[in-house]
C-alpha cells in the first residue's frame, strides 16, 4: 500500500515539475521572439505633389528644378527614385516622352533622409533638339521600404506654334433627382498645345435660404491635357436632403483666345424621395378611374332616360 501511494505521489510530483518546466520553457520562447521581432515603424514622407519645369524656350538645352521630400517620422527613411510614363488619363503618346529626359542631379538615386529632415531633390530635363512644341508629363517615383509615392512633372515645350486655349464643351446641373444628393457635370476640351489647370467648383443651398448659406459640394482642380476633353463628374459626397434647392457650378478654364476665365451655371433642384412619385401616381391613376365612372355613369343614365 506504501510503495503504491509512493508511487503516485511521484507521477504526481513529476507531472507537476514538467508541467512547470514546459510552461517555462513556452513563457521563454515567447520572450526570445518579442526579443527578436523589430517593430517597423511606418514611413511618413511628406512630398510635394508637383514639379513644374513651365516654359523651356531652347531645345537641346538642360534646365534643373526640384521638389521637396519632408521626413515626419521618427526614424530616418531610405529612398529610391525613379521615372515613369505620367498615367493621366486622356495623353496622347506624343506628351508622354520626357520620362526618358529626366535626371536626378548627381545621379544618386538612393538616398537617405533623415528623422525630421526635409530635402530638396533636385531634377534636370534634357530637351531633345528635336523635341515636339507643346506639354510634356511624367512621374518620379519616390520608394520608400514597400511604400510608394508620386511626384507628377510638367514642363512646356515652348515654339512658334506652341499655344494655350480651351473650350468648354458643355455644362448641366440635373434639376431633378429621386435621391437625396444633387449632381453636376462638364467638358472641357482642351485645343491647344499646351495643357492647363481646370476648377471645378460646385455649391449648393436651400431654396429659401439667403446668400450667405451656401455649403461647398465640389473644389478641385485637374489637368486639361492637350487633344483630350476632360470629363468633369460631380455628386455630393453627403446627402443634402429633400427639397427645392439652388446649384451654382463654377468652371474655371483657358478660352479659345488663351485667356483665363470663369462659367458660371445656376440651377434650380428638386430632391423629391421616389415614394412621393409614387404617391402622386396613384393619385393621379385615381382621378383618371374617377373620371371615366363618372363619364360611364352619366352615359347609362342619359341612355336610361332616352328609353
Amino acid at each position: 500500500m506504501k510503495r503504491a501511494l509512493v508511487a503516485v505521489l511521484g507521477l504526481f510530483l513529476a507531472g507537476f515539475c514538467l508541467t512547470g518546466f514546459g510552461a517555462q520553457i513556452a513563457m521563454a520562447e515567447e520572450e526570445a521572439e518579442a526579443a527578436t521581432t523589430e517593430v517597423v515603424s511606418p514611413v511618413d514622407l511628406e512630398i510635394d505633389s508637383l514639379l513644374n519645369f513651365g516654359q523651356l524656350t531652347q531645345k537641346g538645352v538642360s534646365y534643373t528644378s526640384g521638389f521637396k521630400i519632408k521626413n515626419n517620422g521618427d526614424k530616418e527613411a531610405k529612398i529610391e527614385l525613379s521615372f515613369a510614363e505620367s498615367d493621366i488619363e486622356g495623353l496622347s503618346e506624343g506628351s508622354k516622352k520626357c520620362a526618358d529626359w529626366l535626371a536626378i542631379v548627381g545621379g544618386a538615386v538612393k538616398q537617405v533622409v533623415a528623422a525630421g529632415e526635409e530635402k530638396t531633390i533636385r531634377v534636370r530635363v534634357t530637351i531633345p533638339s528635336d523635341a515636339e512644341v507643346g506639354s510634356q508629363y511624367a512621374r518620379i517615383k519616390v520608394l520608400a521600404g514597400e511604400e510608394e509615392k508620386y511626384v507628377n512633372v510638367r514642363l512646356d515645350v515652348y515654339g512658334d506654334d506652341f499655344k494655350v486655349a480651351g473650350e468648354l464643351k458643355s455644362s448641366s446641373v440635373a434639376p431633378f433627382s429621386f435621391g437625396d444628393k444633387v449632381k453636376a457635370t462638364a467638358e472641357v476640351a482642351n485645343i491647344g498645345k499646351s495643357g492647363f489647370s481646370v476648377r471645378n467648383f460646385v455649391q449648393v443651398k436651400s431654396g429659401l435660404s439667403g446668400a450667405a448659406d451656401w455649403t461647398t459640394i465640389v473644389d478641385e482642380e485637374k489637368e486639361a491635357v492637350p487633344g483630350a476633353t476632360l470629363k468633369l463628374d460631380s455628386e455630393s459626397a453627403d446627402a443634402i436632403g429633400f427639397g427645392l434647392f439652388t446649384v451654382e457650378q463654377k468652371i474655371t478654364f483657358v478660352n479659345a483666345e488663351g485667356e483665363m476665365i470663369e462659367a458660371v451655371r445656376s440651377q434650380v433642384v428638386i430632391n423629391c424621395p421616389w415614394w412621393v412619385l409614387a404617391v402622386i401616381g396613384g393619385i393621379i391613376v385615381l382621378i383618371i378611374v374617377a373620371v371615366i365612372i363618372i363619364k360611364r355613369t352619366k352615359a347609362k343614365k342619359e341612355t336610361a332616360e332616352a328609353e
